[in-house]
């Protein structure tokens, strides 16, 4: 979409209704250089504490114990209150250090979107309560914040289990980065009103990106991959400085935020991006086959 900036002020329709009276925070920028500007922007907004929660596990295959220490960060302030309800963009980080560490300048950090319940069911972990049932029921998706943390230990454990499963056998430090999107929000100028979070919140910030190609932070892309970024400079700063090198893993959309930020950040030395199989695609025949291969392969669907 950020290539396509020019294209889509001049050929694109006129919007629906006029676009906010903002000027870009980001200047005349292209593709990834939207993100690095983004990304580099000043925000006093960024500061972290430490919540004093603390998690325990030990590992069942190797034996080795773990602790977990829940910390909660400010990474920005993504647009205006004019714009959207929550401006102000927080989130949890687990940050998981094993009984042995070999590592002390390395972290993994899990993009994580929640936790599976006994019947390997997800739920998502959003900054707030659900919008509404379908979230709640259908997508299985829980709000934590400050107030209603305390009861979410067992929630915020179950979301840390692949960052403690990586600490022990990496002999390093791993994070759990949750609400990497802090949702949810409305939009003000949202006919509907929707609460929205994940690709509801996507979706709606490229539509307005769409409206107004002049101001590529509108793309909610940009203040994820910032949301990471700041994430890792909280585990750099828990740890005192010693984490200096850092491996991500994410998945799905957060797939995407892994990508992005290893682009953005040079302290980024591996990652592992992962997202839906694709083993049996449609056939090309098909009207979903067609719209599949073109965006994969760049071919024809003859």
């Amino acid at each position: 979409l950020i290539a396509a900036r020019g294209a889509l002020s001049e050929h694109g329709q006129e919007p629906a209704q006029p676009p906010p009276a903002n000027a870009s925070l980001l200047g005349d920028c292209a593709g990834f250089d939207c993100y690095l500007r983004y990304v580099a922007l000043p925000d006093a907004h960024y500061t972290w504490r430490d919540t004093g929660m603390r998690l325990q596990g030990r590992d069942n295959d190797t034996g080795a114990a773990w602790t977990g220490h829940v910390l909660n960060y400010t990474s920005q302030k993504w647009l205006s209150e004019e714009e959207v309800s929550h401006p102000i963009w927080w989130h949890l980080l687990v940050v998981v250090v094993p009984e042995q560490v070999e590592f002390a300048d390395w972290a993994t950090v899990h993009l994580s979107f929640g936790y599976f319940d006994g019947n390997m069911t997800q739920h998502h972990i959003a900054s707030r309560a659900p919008g509404d049932d379908l979230d709640a029921e259908v997508l299985q998706t829980v709000g934590i914040d400050e107030n209603t943390l305390p009861d979410r230990a067992l929630e915020v454990k179950g979301a840390s289990a692949l960052a403690a499963y990586v600490a022990v056998r990496t002999r390093a430090v791993a994070a759990c980065l949750l609400q990497v999107y802090s949702g949810y929000q409305v939009f003000r100028d949202d006919e509907t009103g929707m609460r929205r979070h994940q690709d509801p919140l996507l979706a709606y910030s490229r539509q307005r990106f769409i409206r107004d190609p002049s101001r590529p932070e509108l793309l909610a892309e940009l203040p994820a991959v910032k949301a990471v970024v700041r994430g890792l400079d909280t585990v750099v700063a828990h740890s005192g400085g010693r984490v200096k090198r850092f491996g991500l893993v994410g998945y799905s959309k957060y797939g995407a935020a892994t990508f992005a930020t290893a682009a953005a950040d040079p302290r980024v030395r591996a990652l592992a991006p992962s997202s839906i199989g694709l083993g049996s695609p449609p056939p090309p025949g098909a009207d979903a086959g067609a719209a599949l291969l073109q965006t994969l392969g760049r071919v024809s669907p003859a």
